[in-house]
């Protein structure tokens, strides 16, 4: 569960908490995972101080490369992933979601890539992962307008897997991560296998 009041922006702090997250999933082998956010959002996207503290090219491109690895960790991860959205969803959450196995939103979700407005694109594989669920088309139309849709809009793309009321939202991704748990998980992780391949 993502926790950093009042807007779960991705920061130092956050990432740190995602890669010790990550590492005892990935000792752990858990049956299933279930990303969430406590709050009114999901994520209001990244913290832009983190960018402006690089020094250079060099300290970019290491921060960049640790971004990419983090939804690459996820997307390994052998065991059935779910994220679900209740609120707004921006950028780095957006990313996370996208490197999941299944993505249930409530009906008030909404989702964007904004990084246009400071002049970069999804540094996360968002833009390779929603051109692998809704198409190249959509994914230059997401990226490049920085536009904010729908949690329907994006079903009706196939990005998002299931739509659920917001009343009760909580309980049912629970559920569903609970059920996938109780599944075969090595044939769910020979699975992802294959469709990776």
């Amino acid at each position: 569960s993502f926790d950093a009041p009042p807007l779960n922006l991705f920061d130092a702090g956050m990432h740190a908490g995602l890669l010790a997250a990550l590492q005892n999933l990935e000792g752990d082998r858990p049956r299933a995972v279930l990303f969430r956010a406590e709050g009114r959002v999901v994520s209001g996207g990244v913290d832009v101080s983190l960018f402006a503290a690089l020094s250079g090219p060099d300290e970019a491109r290491s921060t960049f490369d640790a971004l990419i690895s983090l939804a690459r960790r996820v997307d390994a991860l052998p065991c059935p992933t779910v994220f679900a959205a209740h609120a707004l969803c921006l950028t780095w959450a957006f990313e996370l979601a996208l490197a999941c196995d299944f993505i249930l939103a409530a009906e008030s979700a909404s989702f964007g890539l904004v990084e246009r407005v400071i002049g970069l694109t999804p540094a996360m594989g968002g833009t390779q992962r929603l051109a692998e669920r809704a198409g190249t088309g959509r994914a230059r139309e997401f990226v490049m307008t920085g536009g904010r849709y729908s949690a329907a809009e994006l079903e009706r793309w196939n990005v998002v897997n299931r739509v659920l009321p917001d009343n009760g939202f909580d309980a049912a991704a629970r559920e569903l991560a609970r059920d996938l748990a109780t599944g075969p998980t090595l044939a769910h992780a020979a699975t992802k296998q294959v469709i990776r391949d």
